[in-house]
Protein backbone atom coordinates (compact mmCIF):
# COMPACT_ATOMS: atom_id res chain seq x y z
CA UNK A 1 0.00 0.00 0.00
CA UNK A 2 1.11 3.18 -0.85
CA UNK A 3 -1.22 5.53 1.28
CA UNK A 4 -2.43 7.11 -2.61
CA UNK A 5 -6.19 7.65 -3.45
CA UNK A 6 -6.72 6.31 -6.80
CA UNK A 7 -10.13 6.24 -9.19
CA UNK A 8 -11.54 3.49 -10.03
CA UNK A 9 -14.04 2.73 -13.45
CA UNK A 10 -16.31 -0.15 -13.43
CA UNK A 11 -17.81 -1.38 -16.44
CA UNK A 12 -21.70 -1.46 -15.60
CA UNK A 13 -22.52 -4.21 -18.85
CA UNK A 14 -21.11 -7.46 -17.86
CA UNK A 15 -19.61 -9.71 -20.53
CA UNK A 16 -21.71 -11.21 -22.70
CA UNK A 17 -19.15 -13.63 -24.69
CA UNK A 18 -15.17 -13.20 -25.86
CA UNK A 19 -16.30 -10.63 -28.79
CA UNK A 20 -17.83 -8.46 -25.95
CA UNK A 21 -14.98 -9.01 -23.27
CA UNK A 22 -12.55 -7.93 -25.98
CA UNK A 23 -14.32 -4.49 -27.01
CA UNK A 24 -14.12 -3.74 -23.48
CA UNK A 25 -10.79 -4.45 -23.35
CA UNK A 26 -10.26 -2.07 -25.86
CA UNK A 27 -8.74 0.65 -23.24
CA UNK A 28 -6.34 -1.89 -21.43
CA UNK A 29 -4.81 -2.67 -24.77
CA UNK A 30 -4.06 0.93 -25.50
CA UNK A 31 -2.82 1.78 -22.32
CA UNK A 32 -0.33 -1.51 -23.26
CA UNK A 33 0.99 0.34 -26.39
CA UNK A 34 1.95 3.62 -25.25
CA UNK A 35 4.37 4.83 -22.94
CA UNK A 36 3.25 7.48 -19.75
CA UNK A 37 2.21 10.83 -20.69
CA UNK A 38 1.91 13.91 -18.68
CA UNK A 39 -1.59 14.47 -20.72
CA UNK A 40 -2.70 11.47 -20.81
CA UNK A 41 -4.84 9.28 -17.19
CA UNK A 42 -2.41 7.11 -16.18
CA UNK A 43 -3.50 3.56 -16.10
CA UNK A 44 -2.45 1.98 -11.96
CA UNK A 45 -3.78 -1.49 -13.10
CA UNK A 46 -7.03 -3.86 -14.41
CA UNK A 47 -8.46 -6.68 -13.22
CA UNK A 48 -11.63 -8.73 -14.23
CA UNK A 49 -13.87 -9.85 -11.62
CA UNK A 50 -17.20 -11.20 -11.96
CA UNK A 51 -17.33 -10.45 -15.08
CA UNK A 52 -17.39 -6.70 -15.31
CA UNK A 53 -13.95 -5.38 -16.19
CA UNK A 54 -12.13 -2.71 -12.93
CA UNK A 55 -9.87 0.01 -14.07
CA UNK A 56 -7.58 2.06 -11.86
CA UNK A 57 -6.35 5.46 -12.44
CA UNK A 58 -4.95 8.21 -11.04
CA UNK A 59 -7.04 10.10 -9.19
CA UNK A 60 -7.97 13.79 -10.60
CA UNK A 61 -10.07 16.54 -9.47
CA UNK A 62 -12.90 17.01 -11.44
CA UNK A 63 -13.31 16.38 -15.29
CA UNK A 64 -14.24 19.41 -17.38
CA UNK A 65 -17.68 19.53 -17.29
CA UNK A 66 -17.95 19.36 -13.80
CA UNK A 67 -15.52 22.44 -14.03
CA UNK A 68 -17.26 24.34 -16.37
CA UNK A 69 -20.87 24.59 -14.37
CA UNK A 70 -19.56 26.78 -12.12
CA UNK A 71 -16.91 28.58 -14.02
CA UNK A 72 -16.02 30.29 -16.86
CA UNK A 73 -12.91 29.01 -18.43
CA UNK A 74 -10.73 32.23 -19.17
CA UNK A 75 -8.30 32.84 -22.01
CA UNK A 76 -5.18 31.24 -20.20
CA UNK A 77 -6.92 28.75 -19.58
CA UNK A 78 -8.29 27.83 -23.08
CA UNK A 79 -4.99 28.36 -24.59
CA UNK A 80 -3.50 26.02 -22.07
CA UNK A 81 -6.19 23.47 -22.73
CA UNK A 82 -5.03 23.80 -26.37
CA UNK A 83 -1.45 22.99 -26.05
CA UNK A 84 -2.03 20.17 -22.93
CA UNK A 85 -4.08 18.12 -25.39
CA UNK A 86 -2.58 18.69 -28.38
CA UNK A 87 0.49 17.33 -26.12
CA UNK A 88 -1.87 13.94 -25.65
CA UNK A 89 -3.35 13.91 -29.34
CA UNK A 90 0.73 13.87 -30.66
CA UNK A 91 1.45 10.55 -28.40
CA UNK A 92 -2.15 9.09 -29.69
CA UNK A 93 -1.62 10.14 -33.42
CA UNK A 94 1.78 9.03 -33.93
CA UNK A 95 1.02 5.77 -33.00
CA UNK A 96 -1.95 6.16 -36.11
CA UNK A 97 -5.23 6.00 -32.33
CA UNK A 98 -8.07 8.12 -33.13
CA UNK A 99 -9.83 9.08 -29.51
CA UNK A 100 -13.12 9.37 -30.99
CA UNK A 101 -14.93 10.51 -27.84
CA UNK A 102 -13.15 13.93 -26.93
CA UNK A 103 -15.60 15.76 -24.99
CA UNK A 104 -15.37 17.52 -21.37
CA UNK A 105 -16.47 14.99 -19.56
CA UNK A 106 -13.60 12.94 -21.29
CA UNK A 107 -10.87 15.09 -19.68
CA UNK A 108 -9.79 15.34 -16.54
CA UNK A 109 -8.30 18.17 -14.40
CA UNK A 110 -5.12 18.06 -11.73
CA UNK A 111 -4.68 19.91 -8.41
CA UNK A 112 -1.65 20.97 -10.17
CA UNK A 113 -4.15 22.33 -13.52
CA UNK A 114 -2.44 19.51 -15.54
CA UNK A 115 -5.36 18.13 -18.56
CA UNK A 116 -5.51 15.20 -19.03
CA UNK A 117 -6.72 13.34 -21.43
CA UNK A 118 -9.31 9.81 -20.73
CA UNK A 119 -11.82 7.22 -21.18
CA UNK A 120 -10.28 5.42 -24.17
CA UNK A 121 -12.79 2.75 -25.04
CA UNK A 122 -13.85 3.98 -28.20
CA UNK A 123 -10.09 4.26 -29.70
CA UNK A 124 -9.77 3.31 -33.20
CA UNK A 125 -6.55 2.38 -35.11
CA UNK A 126 -6.82 4.27 -38.81
CA UNK A 127 -5.21 1.39 -40.19
CA UNK A 128 -8.34 -0.53 -39.03
CA UNK A 129 -11.25 1.73 -39.91
CA UNK A 130 -14.48 0.40 -37.96
CA UNK A 131 -17.37 -0.57 -40.39
CA UNK A 132 -19.57 0.97 -37.58
CA UNK A 133 -18.61 3.63 -35.25
CA UNK A 134 -19.16 2.92 -31.64
CA UNK A 135 -20.29 5.97 -30.52
CA UNK A 136 -23.99 6.73 -28.39
CA UNK A 137 -23.15 10.56 -29.06
CA UNK A 138 -21.63 11.67 -32.29
CA UNK A 139 -22.51 15.17 -31.31
CA UNK A 140 -18.86 16.24 -31.26
CA UNK A 141 -17.37 14.49 -34.25
CA UNK A 142 -17.85 15.56 -37.64
CA UNK A 143 -19.75 14.74 -40.64
CA UNK A 144 -17.04 13.26 -42.41
CA UNK A 145 -17.56 10.28 -39.30
CA UNK A 146 -20.96 9.82 -41.52
CA UNK A 147 -19.13 8.26 -44.05
CA UNK A 148 -17.00 6.55 -42.31
CA UNK A 149 -13.78 8.37 -42.64
CA UNK A 150 -12.20 8.35 -39.79
CA UNK A 151 -8.77 9.95 -39.19
CA UNK A 152 -6.99 12.25 -36.77
CA UNK A 153 -8.41 15.38 -38.07
CA UNK A 154 -11.61 13.47 -36.41
CA UNK A 155 -10.04 14.78 -32.70
CA UNK A 156 -8.66 18.14 -33.96
CA UNK A 157 -12.81 18.84 -34.80
CA UNK A 158 -13.57 17.57 -31.59
CA UNK A 159 -11.46 19.22 -29.63
CA UNK A 160 -12.01 22.86 -31.58
CA UNK A 161 -16.37 22.07 -31.29
CA UNK A 162 -15.57 21.11 -27.54
CA UNK A 163 -13.46 24.16 -27.06
CA UNK A 164 -16.50 26.37 -28.81
CA UNK A 165 -18.70 24.89 -26.20
CA UNK A 166 -16.99 25.64 -23.04
CA UNK A 167 -16.11 29.47 -23.58
CA UNK A 168 -19.67 30.45 -24.67
CA UNK A 169 -21.05 28.48 -21.60
CA UNK A 170 -23.59 27.11 -23.52
CA UNK A 171 -24.16 23.33 -24.05
CA UNK A 172 -26.21 20.96 -27.09
CA UNK A 173 -29.35 21.70 -24.58
CA UNK A 174 -29.45 25.16 -24.94
CA UNK A 175 -29.19 26.06 -28.34
CA UNK A 176 -31.03 24.53 -30.81
CA UNK A 177 -29.85 22.10 -33.68
CA UNK A 178 -30.26 24.12 -36.37
CA UNK A 179 -27.45 26.56 -34.46
CA UNK A 180 -25.18 23.52 -33.80
CA UNK A 181 -25.76 22.16 -37.28
CA UNK A 182 -24.31 25.66 -38.37
CA UNK A 183 -20.95 25.34 -36.40
CA UNK A 184 -20.26 21.99 -37.86
CA UNK A 185 -19.79 24.02 -40.96
CA UNK A 186 -17.36 26.34 -39.35
CA UNK A 187 -20.25 29.26 -39.22
CA UNK A 188 -19.78 30.95 -35.48
CA UNK A 189 -22.60 32.63 -34.56
CA UNK A 190 -22.05 36.32 -32.61
CA UNK A 191 -23.49 35.31 -29.86
CA UNK A 192 -20.53 33.01 -29.25
CA UNK A 193 -18.17 34.82 -31.04
CA UNK A 194 -18.22 37.42 -28.63
CA UNK A 195 -16.61 35.91 -26.11
CA UNK A 196 -13.99 34.88 -27.72
CA UNK A 197 -10.29 37.06 -29.26
CA UNK A 198 -9.73 37.55 -32.58
CA UNK A 199 -6.59 35.14 -32.54
CA UNK A 200 -8.39 32.14 -30.45
CA UNK A 201 -11.69 32.56 -33.15
CA UNK A 202 -9.12 31.68 -36.16
CA UNK A 203 -7.30 29.12 -34.55
CA UNK A 204 -11.18 26.89 -33.71
CA UNK A 205 -12.31 27.94 -37.19
CA UNK A 206 -9.50 26.06 -38.35
CA UNK A 207 -10.02 23.53 -35.83
CA UNK A 208 -13.81 22.82 -37.00
CA UNK A 209 -12.90 23.53 -40.63
CA UNK A 210 -15.26 21.06 -42.34
CA UNK A 211 -13.02 19.85 -44.96
CA UNK A 212 -11.03 17.55 -42.61
CA UNK A 213 -7.91 18.31 -44.89
CA UNK A 214 -7.55 21.61 -44.12
CA UNK A 215 -7.58 21.42 -40.65
CA UNK A 216 -4.17 21.59 -38.19
CA UNK A 217 -2.79 18.37 -36.80
CA UNK A 218 -2.08 18.15 -33.10
CA UNK A 219 1.63 18.60 -34.04
CA UNK A 220 1.07 21.91 -36.26
CA UNK A 221 -1.25 23.66 -33.60
CA UNK A 222 1.39 22.53 -30.52
CA UNK A 223 4.19 24.84 -33.35
CA UNK A 224 1.49 27.65 -33.62
CA UNK A 225 3.34 30.89 -32.77
CA UNK A 226 0.11 32.00 -31.28
CA UNK A 227 -0.19 29.22 -28.81
CA UNK A 228 3.14 28.73 -28.38
CA UNK A 229 2.52 33.14 -27.67
CA UNK A 230 -0.40 32.73 -25.48
CA UNK A 231 0.97 29.80 -23.22
CA UNK A 232 3.87 31.75 -22.14
CA UNK A 233 2.02 34.53 -21.02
Amino acid sequence: MDNRLYAVKRSLILFHDETHRNKKLKEINFHQKILTHTNILKLIRSWEEQGSLYIQTELCEMDLFQYSQDNRMNDLMIWSLIYQICQALICLHSLLFVHMNIKPKKILITSSSIYKLSDFSRIYNVRYPPTVIENDNTRYLPLEVNHGLITTAVDIFSLGLMLVELISKNTYSTLPDDTWNEIHQAKLPPNITDFMDVELKNILLQMINPEYQQRPSACSLLNNLIVKEKVRT
